[in-house]
């Protein structure tokens, strides 16, 4: 399953796993069909945060950006939903940090590195779940810059403007 995960490209729909909040809530992405479109982050091993944390930081800065380009972030961390918890209160994200406690969603996103650890991926899809671009660290790609980001967002809304 990990060879056929790693094959979600732009024009496939993100899968619809569920995923814990700190809350206690189940979020799906399809939670957010029709109405958002998605930027999700899926964060790779904790300890070598450096570009996740970087790029989150981004997403923060320019969150209200987003919110009018009709986009929710969705950070997701494999671990614990106290870990997810943390991360949310320490690094002050004001979009949903949700746990990916035993790893089924990175799975499903191919969000692994080639010793099928979890690793760093972005998934960018328009308000019905498909996929417009993906950034994997594990396949060499580098993380958006926030420019290109909005860029993608731009170009969905060309796409699909209703």
């Amino acid at each position: 399953m990990h060879e056929e995960q790693c094959r979600l490209k732009p024009g496939n729909l993100i899968p619809d796993f569920h995923l814990a909040s700190f809350d206690g809530k189940s979020i799906h992405p399809s939670d957010y069909r029709g109405s958002k479109n998605l930027i999700m982050v899926f964060a790779g091993d904790l300890a070598q945060m450096g570009p996740v944390q970087q790029f989150l930081a981004e997403l923060t800065m320019h969150y209200a950006e987003l919110v009018q380009e009709n986009t929710e972030v969705l950070a997701i961390i494999q671990g614990p939903v106290q870990e997810a918890d943390r991360v949310k209160r320490t690094r002050g994200l004001p979009f949903p940090v949700l746990a990916d406690e035993d790893g089924h969603a990175h799975l499903m996103a191919g969000a692994l590195s080639s010793d099928g650890g979890p690793a760093m991926a972005v998934y960018i899809t328009d308000r019905f779940n498909e996929i417009s671009a993906v950034y994997r660290t594990s396949h060499g790609d580098s993380i958006p810059a926030i420019d290109e980001t909005f860029s993608q967002l731009r170009f969905i809304e060309i796409q699909c403007p209703e």
